[in-house]
């Protein structure tokens, strides 16, 4: 069996404890090792300095290990070297599961195999020189997620990433044709909005959590950067979940898995409130299941090593 070991800030993270693969472990460095040792793990990836040694366990066993997939926010300044102490051969790719900024730039330079870097954002790939691969979800959820009764027509959970005004707006627009939302908009310290202040907030919650949301609501809200168009993970949180989605990404209706029953693309200012009313009326169209095969992160594995 091909074991892969996938590298990101928190292993217990996102979807991945879901994952019920015997070839796919995930992890991050110092992982396990207590509160104190994860926090200073965090502190040396901002101090852009070699990781030291002592604190690698949390990887370990890497000696079995065929391939190892470092996404962006587990690379460490130093990680291929402390890979190759304990694996001389196995395959070490990056991916860069977020639009370009300058701590990508950084961690672009530091990994320094453009052959071996990879992103899910196309325009990033073509700027870079780096290859592209999809987003990717887990299929293991859709039984593990079970729909509850609807409390909410329209969930958003995550960061402002600039785009706070313009989520609160559409916020406003949907509570005034009647609908309800669940927002949890977490705050950036770097950013000031006294406007909207009241819809922010500082208080994290855990992806299982986000999940038990996710299962009483219609309809995932998704807001991108238009000048950096790509598909977040809540896209396939809605494919695989069998949710509806309403984005201002326009490109996402050139996508085999858009339907209009399914998606509905945001294309001004202001909602037409009977359209949407219509939208969230109709029901879910699952033709689009076919192509979930191609997300799941098996398929997204084999496409790091097509010859593998």
């Amino acid at each position: 069996m091909t074991k892969t070991l996938i590298i990101s800030s928190d292993g217990n993270n996102y979807f991945f404890p879901h994952v019920k693969s015997g070839g796919i472990r995930f992890a991050s460095l110092g992982e396990g090792n207590g509160l104190i040792i994860f926090t200073a793990c965090r502190i040396i990836r901002r101090l852009h300095v070699n990781f030291p040694r002592i604190f690698a366990g949390s990887l370990l066993p890497l000696h079995d290990i065929d391939h190892i997939i470092v996404l962006d926010s587990g690379h460490f300044k130093g990680l291929k070297d402390l890979i190759r102490k304990y694996n001389k051969s196995c395959s070490i790719d990056l991916f860069i599961w977020n639009p370009m900024s300058r701590y990508q730039e950084r961690i672009l330079r530091e990994f320094d195999d453009l052959d071996h870097t990879w992103s899910l954002v196309p325009s990033d790939c073509k700027k870079y020189g780096i290859n592209f691969n999809t987003q990717f979800f887990c299929s293991e959820l859709r039984s593990s997620v079970q729909t509850e009764e609807t409390k909410y027509d329209f969930l958003f959970v995550g960061r402002e990433k600039s785009r706070a005004e313009y989520i609160v707006q559409l916020v406003q627009q949907l509570e005034e044709a009647n609908l309800s939302v669940k927002l949890h908009l977490l705050h950036s310290k770097a950013q000031y909005h006294p406007s909207i202040d009241e819809y922010l907030t500082n208080q994290f919650i855990p992806y299982s959590e986000y999940l038990d949301l996710l299962s009483q609501s219609r309809c995932l809200i998704d807001i991108i950067n238009p000048l950096f168009p790509y598909y977040p993970l809540r896209v396939l949180e809605a494919l695989f979940l069998s949710k509806k989605l309403i984005t201002n990404n326009q490109q996402i209706r050139n996508e085999p898995f858009y339907r209009s029953n399914n998606i509905y693309v945001l294309t001004g200012q202001h909602l037409d409130q009977s359209e949407l009313q219509d939208f969230l009326n109709e029901p879910f169209d699952h033709s689009v299941d076919v192509y979930l095969p191609y997300y799941d992160i098996r398929q997204w594995l084999q496409r790091f090593w097509p010859m593998t």
